[in-house]
């Protein structure tokens, strides 16, 4: 027997296994380690543990380094060989590790595949918190989840929660904001985002969703307040200057919009809506050339654009080329199913 972290550990060898260490903690055994004798590939290991029907999920330190696999509904993790650079693995086994099952792991595998399959990270939040009701990032991812699925009663609810067990969580206070500004509650949506800054200053997101509340508010000097600030905190924020270019655009400022759409092109030259949003305000100053130019490059980044085409239809009308916007609106009429398009 042995000591580690203050806490009895017992040493076993079990053919074909030179070593194994048992932990404890008031008589109860806490953890299984299994040291492999040489590096093993995880895949095929994971088949002969019966592991290979759970999905794993990857494990890093604060340097970004892997250092093994999870599979949370067994308590098991794989500890790999160092593959000496962040970011990658080795995918090559030297410890088995055997604990009991953690709310721990099944939040860490929902937060791994929440922006791409949110149903199956809803799903591991339900069980994170089943196993450990009281933990505020599993109500706050819970909430994340359920905004993506678009269930806004359950973002509401899992975000109040959170908010509750971790009153300074300023993340949860945006994801209540969203939610009541879905649900309508606009003034209640501006308090809960001004709660996030003021707990967080430089939280541009705050500042964006704000902005947002403010321009379905009307209240478009208040959203260019905002989006402005969210430029100062991230000057690369595509999505901030075309919001900001929408907001000028509705105050009739168009200069500033077209400088806000045209910075929003330069950090991202596929920004198909920057490119809409700029011909629709050289439409408005009657600049038929540069308007039909980027309701083009709209279409050419998105070809699905209806909205593009009926405009250019209408800008070439305006122009004199009436077969080149009789073109552009059966397109447009096309992608817009059926509605009644017309050339004005």
């Amino acid at each position: 027997m042995t000591v580690q972290d203050d806490r009895p550990v017992h040493l076993y060898r079990v053919e074909p296994f030179d070593r194994i260490e048992v932990g404890f903690a008031e008589d109860v055994v806490t953890s299984i380690i299994i040291r492999l004798q040489q590096a093993v590939p995880a895949a095929p290991l994971a088949e002969q543990l019966q592991l290979g029907g759970i999905r794993p999920v990857l494990v890093s330190n604060e340097f970004g380094e892997i250092l093994g696999q999870s599979f949370p509904e067994r308590g098991v993790l794989f500890a790999f060989e160092p593959a000496g650079q962040p970011g990658k693995a080795t995918m090559r086994v030297v410890d088995v590790i055997l604990e009991p099952v953690t709310a721990e792991a099944f939040i860490l595998r929902a937060e791994t595949y929440l922006d791409t399959e949110a149903a199956a990270s809803a799903e591991d939040l339900k069980h994170a918190i089943q196993l450990q009701p009281d933990l505020a990032r599993a109500h706050w991812l819970q909430a994340r989840a359920a905004t993506s699925m678009g269930d806004t009663e359950l973002a509401l609810s899992s975000s109040a929660e959170a908010i509750r067990l971790e009153p300074k969580n300023c993340e949860a206070y945006v994801c209540r904001g969203a939610a009541k500004s879905w649900l309508g509650k606009r003034d209640e949506a501006l308090a809960d985002h001004s709660e996030a800054i003021r707990l967080n200053p430089n939280f541009a997101k705050a500042y964006s969703n704000r902005a947002t509340v403010y321009s379905l508010m009307g209240n478009h000097d208040r959203a260019i307040e905002d989006y402005s600030e969210v430029i100062r905190l991230n000057p690369n924020d595509e999505l901030a200057y075309g919001r900001r270019g929408a907001a000028h655009t509705r105050k009739g400022q168009t200069a500033a919009a077209i400088a806000d759409f045209t910075a929003a092109i330069r950090l991202n030259p596929d920004y198909a809506s920057a490119y809409y949003n700029r011909g629709l305000v050289h439409w408005i100053l009657g600049d038929l050339e540069r308007s039909i130019a980027d309701f083009s490059e709209t279409i050419r980044i998105n070809p699905a654009y209806g909205k593009a085409y009926q405009n250019r239809a209408l800008a070439y009308d305006k122009a004199g080329d009436r077969q080149k916007a009789q073109l552009d609106l059966a397109k447009a009429k096309q992608l817009e199913s059926g509605r009644p398009l017309t050339l004005r």
